[in-house]
């Protein structure tokens, strides 16, 4: 039975005396100059005096201090350096990271490297940040975070996709630092948020000239080597990053060839792209005004490419140039679409999208088809630049009888 009593507190605390009372146990009631009550528990460690405070009263009462002071005798007897091992816990606590310095350190990590874009920012600063910014790396669990994006999803589905996206490679980034050791999102597929949408947009003969007399317009602020990003992957009909990560290197000005390497390509395979003159000029162009750098399209730093999603974000500050509902993937089947509506043969549409042909046609026929691309993607890009001068139809099916044998 203990020396104490709550009469003997109270009374303590309203004389408002600092002391020290013990309830035998080393349990001990202690009043600070300041007023403050709490109990604390005195121990030996090691041959040496400890204390640990188990609470404030009133908030831990006489009988509630007692029960605590009863479990960390018993841990101290079994070796236990209890006023230590909480030490240890605050210290713990005081070093986790939250998902918010997390989200900052993954940026500052991609702004270091030239790859930091606005999107990133815009899906921690709207999505992630409020729902989980002051939560800790490792207590986030699979099924409310798979939650959360099923209710973006719900309205908005490539939004939740995206922003998934962003909080995954936030933690693959954590645990390549090792600050992590479990990744809550790694069991989620993406397809379980949302199906990804298949995309059928093809833009008109209008809405593509519309786009690119808008292009170059200065209330538009896309800078001139996006905007000859842009125009590059309508005349070499290319993939955005393999057009907007391309080494000055790869380019052969004096034949006038583009040469992608197999370890940038899509498909694995090196693809020659015979550039039509208007090209040729523009990355000329692109070597006056890069700063020395090695890359056609240069980032943030000169030192890196374009940002990935650099282009969508500019067109998206820019109300898509007053076209609704097209990406910049859309340029692709869109040249695509248009080239086979001209007559073009489709071997040497294909050839120049540098799709693999299935089964044994595509192992055995390694064709370039060079001379009748060339001819093609320079019909293409002088029926592109009639389309910018505000011509309405071009007359196809004369061109396309050179290729017709090929």
């Amino acid at each position: 039975m203990g020396k104490l009593s709550d009469i003997h507190i109270r009374n303590w605390i309203k004389a408002g005396k600092p002391l020290a009372k013990s309830d035998g146990d080393g349990l001990t009631f202690t009043l600070s100059a300041k007023g403050l009550a709490a109990w604390v528990l005195r121990y030996r460690h090691g041959g040496k005096a400890k204390e640990l405070t188990l609470g404030r009263y009133p908030d831990m009462s006489l009988t509630a201090a007692r029960k605590e002071a009863a479990e960390k005798r018993v841990e101290v007897s079994k070796g236990v350096d209890v006023a230590g091992a909480k030490r240890l816990i605050k210290i713990e606590a005081k070093n986790a990271r939250t998902i918010s310095q997390l989200a900052s350190d993954y940026t500052k990590d991609l702004l270091s490297r030239g790859k930091s874009d606005s999107s990133i920012g815009w899906h921690v600063s709207a999505y992630i940040t409020p729902k989980f910014g002051r939560r800790n790396i490792d207590d986030l669990r699979p099924k409310e975070i798979l939650d959360y994006f099923q209710g973006i999803a719900a309205k908005k589905p490539s939004t939740a996709r995206s922003v998934f996206g962003t909080l995954r490679r936030m933690y693959e980034f954590a645990i390549a630092r090792q600050i992590v050791e479990f990744s809550p999102v790694a069991s989620i597929k993406p397809h379980v948020i949302s199906a990804k949408a298949s995309r059928e947009r093809n833009l008109s003969t209008e809405e593509l000239g519309k786009l690119l007399r808008e292009l170059s317009k200065q209330e538009n602020s896309i800078s001139e080597a996006q905007q000859i990003a842009i125009r590059m992957l309508l005349w070499t009909l290319g993939r955005k990053t393999e057009v907007t990560e391309m080494p000055l290197v790869e380019f052969n000005e004096a034949n006038g060839i583009w040469t992608l390497h197999e370890d940038r390509a899509k498909n694995g395979r090196t693809h020659l792209v015979p550039l039509p003159r208007q090209a040729i000029a523009a990355l000329k162009r692109l070597k006056e005004i890069g700063c020395s750098s090695d890359w056609a399209f240069p980032g943030i730093n000169s030192d890196r490419p374009m940002g990935e999603t650099t282009l969508n974000e500019r067109l998206t500050r820019s109300n898509r140039l007053g076209i609704e509902h097209w990406r910049i993937h859309d340029l692709r089947r869109t040249g695509s679409t248009m080239l086979h509506e001209m007559g073009f043969p489709p071997h040497i549409i294909e050839r120049a999208l540098n799709h693999v042909q299935d089964g044994v046609g595509g192992v055995y026929n390694k064709a370039q088809w060079l001379d009748e691309r060339a001819a093609m993607l320079q019909h293409w890009a002088d029926y592109l630049d009639a389309l910018e001068a505000g011509a309405k139809v071009m007359p196809f099916k004369a061109r396309t009888k050179e290729l017709s044998a090929a």
